[in-house]
C-alpha cells in the first residue's frame, strides 16, 4: 500500500511579468543560461529560494504542450508550451564517511540533498509583444524525494494557466 507523510517542504507559484520583452524564448535559454536565473528565482524578494538554487544541477528537463483557452483559434483551444525542469543542489559541507555520513562514498562529491521540480509558462498578452512568467515549483529534501518522486512529478505536471475571459 502506499505510505503517509510529508511528500515536499513547499509549493509555491509566482509570476513575473517584467522585463518588457520577456516571452518565451526565455525559457528555451534556460538551459543555456542557467534554470534559476531564467526563472528569476535568485531575484525574488526576501530570497525566497534558498539562494543555492542558483548553482543547483540541471537533472533534466523537457517541454511539454497543454491545451489552453484561445478566441484566436477555431474551436477556441489551442496549445501552450510547459517548460518542466528537475534541479538539484548538494550541502555546502559533507560530512566525511568515518564521520557518520553513510552517502559520502569518498567520490568528491556529496548526494543532492535538494531537490526542486519546476513547470513554467510564459502567457503572451493580447498583442503578443510581451508576456507573463508563470512558474510552479516544488521544494523537497532527500528523503521526501526518495519517498513519493513519481507522485511529485505527477503533481508538477499537473501545472496549467489559462487566460481569464
Amino acid at each position: 500500500e502506499g505510505k503517509n507523510g510529508v511528500s515536499c517542504n513547499r509549493i509555491s507559484i509566482y509570476s513575473v511579468s517584467s522585463p518588457k520583452n520577456l516571452d518565451i524564448t526565455t525559457l528555451e535559454k534556460a538551459s543555456r543560461v542557467g534554470v534559476a536565473k531564467s526563472l528569476f528565482m535568485d531575484q525574488l524578494p526576501n530570497k525566497y529560494f534558498d539562494q543555492g538554487v542558483s548553482k543547483a544541477d540541471l537533472i533534466s528537463g523537457r517541454t511539454v504542450r497543454k491545451p489552453i483557452k484561445s478566441s484566436e483559434v477555431e474551436g477556441g483551444v489551442d496549445e501552450q508550451v510547459y517548460y518542466e525542469f528537475d534541479l538539484a543542489f548538494a550541502p555546502l559541507e559533507c560530512p566525511d564517511f568515518n564521520e557518520g555520513n553513510k552517502e559520502n562514498l569518498g567520490l568528491g562529491f556529496c548526494p543532492y540533498d535538494k531537490i526542486f521540480l519546476v513547470s513554467a509558462t510564459v502567457l503572451d498578452d493580447e498583442k503578443g509583444k510581451s508576456g507573463t512568467l508563470m512558474c510552479f515549483v516544488i521544494e523537497c529534501d532527500k528523503a521526501e524525494w526518495k519517498m513519493g518522486n513519481s507522485d511529485i512529478k505527477r503533481v508538477r505536471s499537473s501545472f496549467a494557466v489559462d487566460r481569464g475571459a
